[in-house]
């Protein structure tokens, strides 16, 4: 764009204190791995760039919100293991095994259609699950987890590598706000205990999270 379009504006990012920020982050919810946000082009901040700093820390894993966002970052050469937190099209899953994209499962038919397409090209392909406790804009509800995984047990080309869900309010310090936080922790860890098999990775923590509460990772 032209300056006469912008105006004499700009956004000067310092990815020394972005490496700093994520030294500070790593230590502190260590020994949990560490999986930034970059979506929505790191909010503004350019997510590559972002990207790249985060594989020359050495995180291992990388967070966006479509599976665009995804590509643009294999695009961009970035090699770490990629999760798209919302769901993929069913009309876009030979891309996001060709981009070696780990998808979020919420329900069965779509885990249905995720193994059908990696069974077609011959690939075993890792997967995410998310259950709602207490968010309310996508996945099933807790009591519904165990229909889930059965299906997924029956997918003979997926691996169930995490379970996940996100914290509504962990930003408000409020009594409320806290006990409402405390429940969706609950619930999560009831699922994954509940689990026969239970998946390596186990994540909710946003930003509030980390800053607020430990007990995720502690």
């Amino acid at each position: 764009m032209t300056v006469e379009r912008l105006g004499l504006k700009w956004v000067k990012v310092d990815l020394n204190a972005w490496e700093s920020n994520l030294t500070w982050i790593k230590k502190r919810v260590a020994p949990a791995e560490l999986m930034p946000v970059i979506k929505a082009n790191a909010y503004g901040h350019g997510s590559l760039k972002m990207a790249q700093a985060c594989e020359k820390m050495g995180l291992k894993w990388l967070v966006v919100a479509t599976l665009r966002e995804a590509i643009e970052l294999r695009r961009g050469f970035v090699n770490s293991r990629i999760l798209v937190l919302g769901a993929t099209p069913e009309s876009q899953i030979s891309d996001l095994i060709n981009y070696r994209v780990t998808a979020t499962v919420c329900d069965v038919e779509y885990a249905i259609a995720l193994n059908e397409q990696a069974k077609r090209v011959g690939q075993k392909i890792k997967v995410h699950v998310y259950i709602d406790t207490g968010m309310g804009r996508m996945g099933q509800a807790p009591e519904e987890l165990a229909e889930l995984v059965k299906a997924l047990s029956k997918c003979d080309s997926l691996e169930m590598e995490g379970l996940y869900s996100h914290f509504a309010v962990s930003d408000e310090l409020d009594p409320d706000s806290e006990e409402f936080t405390r429940q969706q922790w609950q619930r999560l860890s009831e699922c994954f205990n509940n689990l026969e098999v239970k998946p390596p990775l186990l994540h909710i923590s946003n930003s509030g999270g980390v800053m607020n509460y430990s007990y995720p990772w502690g």
